[in-house]
């Protein structure tokens, strides 16, 4: 039978599992975000010159570089054509 009058938080399980289980505890972690960062038109364009100069390079090595998230690498580079002509 549930007990819907459970004072124990959700996450209480997962917290007991992960400080019993260390190779689990990586599992259970929420991922961090990175900090929002909005680059200027000038490093937008760097980082497309970059990506269009080094094609071995990974969008999320990019990503690194610019301490930003790969989606927004992506982004960038899918409009490009409106970044470089402004």
């Amino acid at each position: 039978m549930l007990n819907l009058n459970s004072t124990h938080s959700p996450g209480a399980a997962h917290q007991t599992m992960a400080q019993s289980h260390p190779a689990i505890a990586g599992i259970l972690q929420p991922r961090k975000k990175k900090p929002y960062k909005e680059l200027t038109l000038k490093e937008k364009v760097q980082l497309i010159r970059l990506a269009e100069e080094n094609a071995g390079l990974s969008q999320a090595a990019i990503a690194e570089k610019y301490c930003i998230a790969k989606s927004n690498v992506c982004r960038i580079l899918q409009r490009k054509r409106e970044y470089l002509v402004a």
